[in-house]
């Protein structure tokens, strides 16, 4: 079985993402909560050197303190996070192979990948797993490296059922 399909930047970014929200502290969700605990002990630390408030006004100081610390450092995450996607983005500008057209046919125990300057041959005994998102199917090499398979693909569904069947990997 054969399938063409484009490989886009927006495909490539959407692999990153998951790989990075599943491998990278940075980009998981807790760190918001982490993020929250950390404004809250500074604004408690913070009040506890200025004790000669009112001490009516305390609670909304803390409170507008929790709340500018937190911006602050919600602010700073989504900085990191954007300057290293934009990296990423960048680097595909640095190696264009990586994009473009993509050839995948389904042998008996291999995967034949063809794009415009590289031919690979990939043994079903290599492939880790195969996962998926709402947009894309991923057939993993190893932690870090996956074809990616936009689900817009013609007969791209065939294909991952019955590679899941050959290989007896469970798509998730």
């Amino acid at each position: 079985m054969k399938i063409d399909y484009i490989l886009r930047k927006d495909d490539m970014m959407s692999f990153y993402k998951k790989h990075l929200k599943e491998n990278s502290f940075l980009f998981k969700n807790s760190i918001f909560g982490y993020g929250l605990l950390v404004a809250l002990a500074l604004a408690l630390f913070y009040q506890k050197e200025n004790e000669n408030i009112i001490v009516s006004s305390v609670g909304l100081n803390i409170f507008l303190d929790l709340l500018i610390q937190y911006a602050v450092i919600v602010g700073i995450i989504f900085l990191i996070r954007s300057i290293h996607l934009v990296r990423l983005g960048n680097s595909f500008s640095i190696n264009p192979s990586i994009l473009g057209k993509k050839e995948l046919e389904l042998m008996d125990e291999k995967l034949i990948i063809n794009s415009k300057n590289v031919k690979s041959e990939i043994s079903f005994n290599t492939l880790k797993r195969i996962s998926e998102s709402k947009k894309h199917y991923f057939i993993y090499l190893d932690k870090e490296v996956a074809i990616i398979i936009p689900k817009t693909t013609l007969e791209a569904d065939e294909l991952i059922t019955k590679l899941a069947e050959a290989t007896k990997i469970n798509v998730c």
